[in-house]
C-alpha cells in the first residue's frame, strides 16, 4: 500500500519481500529514504556526558557545567542538525500530531536496550501548554513507541526553554 511520507509529503512505494508477505511482518514506513537520511546519528566519538560530537572527552560545556555544580549526563541517538530542528519546530510548536511516529521504533529499541531496568518518567509540560498544542509531545511519542511510563511529576510554568540560553 502506497502512501506519502510524514515530512515531506513525497509517495512511499511499500515493496515487499516474500518473508515479509508470508509473516505478515512489513514494518509501515512513515518518512521516505531521503528524509531518513537528513537526520543524522551520533557519531561514536562524542561527550560521554551530553553526546556532542567531536571527541570521546568531556565537552568545554559539560566542563563549565560541572564547574558551576551541575552534572551534565543524558544520551542522544541522533544529531540536532537543522532538519531535527525542523522536525521539532513542526511536531511541537505546529501540532503535527502524526510525527510521534517517526521515532517510535529507535526510541523503543534504546529503551529497551539501555534502559530495560528504568522507570521512564517524563517531564512533563504545564496544562496551559498542553492546550495550546494539543497534545504532550513526550507522552505522545512514548504512547506510539509501546513504552511504559510512570507521570509522577507536574509542571509550574516558568520561562519556556526555547528561549533561555545554554550556559
Amino acid at each position: 500500500m502506497d502512501h506519502n511520507c510524514l515530512l515531506c509529503g513525497n509517495r512511499i512505494e511499500d515493496s515487499y519481500s516474500l518473508l515479509e508477505i508470508i509473516f505478515l511482518m512489513k514494518e509501515e514506513l512513515i518518512i521516505c529514504q531521503p528524509c531518513q537520511k537528513k537526520f543524522k546519528r551520533v557519531d561514536q566519538k562524542h561527550c560521554p556526558a551530553c553526546f556532542k560530537s567531536g571527541s570521546a572527552k568531556l565537552c568545554h560545556d559539560c566542563i563549565e557545567w560541572n564547574k558551576k555544580g551541575y552534572e551534565v549526563k543524558h544520551s542522544a541517538m541522533f544529531k540536532y542538525n537543522d532538519y531535527m530542528k525542523a522536525y521539532f519546530s513542526t511536531y511541537k510548536f505546529q501540532g503535527d500530531y502524526l510525527l510521534r511516529k517517526v521515532f517510535a521504533k529507535p526510541l523503543l529499541k534504546a529503551v529497551r536496550k539501555d534502559y530495560k531496568e528504568c522507570v521512564l518518567v517524563p517531564i512533563p509540560v504545564s496544562p496551559e501548554r498542553t492546550e495550546i498544542r494539543g497534545f504532550n509531545q513526550v507522552t505522545a511519542i512514548l504512547e506510539v513507541a509501546g513504552c511504559q511510563f510512570l507521570p509522577m511529576i507536574s509542571k509550574v510554568e516558568n520561562e519556556h526553554q526555547s528561549h533561555r540560553n545554554k550556559v
